[in-house]
């Protein structure tokens, strides 16, 4: 039977264990104690998604090791919960032209849409991950895809991503034909 003072100690002992990686790369290198860890050029590849803790990013473990390091360098995190940041967290998820619409507030004052073209979202369960990893918490979305890309699909969607206003699209298209013909 195991002491209180063992339990104790293998508890410590598995806490510790967490934070072991992280000591010997920083007590295995030539630099001061933890400065290599301190340093995002620098740090092993290894310790990059521990790293990314320190800015606020989720290092994706799909990214080289190269991008990684791009990734945190970015700062994301810091603009975590931003349009600009779901939006700019999706957009390496597509191919083509990566058109990415979000609209806030659109049906109460804590939800969204977002949206991407089919013909460019290759894996549409990763691109809302992306979205629920970026949002504020609380906040609530409807994520579609839009048949075809951005050249072919024909809905009002389209339309609002291809204008960004009224003025844009009555000065581009004159008649109801030119915007029902408007790809």
């Amino acid at each position: 039977m195991m002491s209180s003072h063992d339990i104790l100690k293998q508890f410590i002992g598995a806490v510790g264990q967490a934070f072991q990686q992280m000591d010997d790369l920083a007590h295995n290198s030539p630099n001061p104690s933890w400065s290599i860890l301190m340093d995002v050029d620098n740090i092993p590849d290894e310790g990059l998604q521990w790293f990314g803790q320190f800015v606020g990013t989720i290092v994706d473990p799909n990214l080289t090791y190269n991008q990684q390091r791009q990734q945190i360098k970015q700062r994301a995190g810091w603009q975590r919960g931003t349009p600009a940041a779901i939006v700019a967290a999706v957009r390496p998820l597509l191919t083509g032209t990566q058109t990415v619409a979000l609209v806030e507030r659109d049906t109460s004052a804590y939800h969204f849409s977002i949206s991407t073209y089919g013909d460019e979202t290759a894996d549409s369960n990763r691109v809302q991950i992306a979205i629920q990893n970026n949002k504020p918490a609380g906040l609530q979305f409807t994520y579609t895809i839009i048949g075809g890309s951005p050249s072919t699909a024909k809905t009002y969607q389209n339309l609002w991503i291809d204008y960004s206003t009224y003025q844009l699209v009555y000065a581009n298209l004159t008649t109801y034909n030119d915007v029902y013909n408007t790809p």
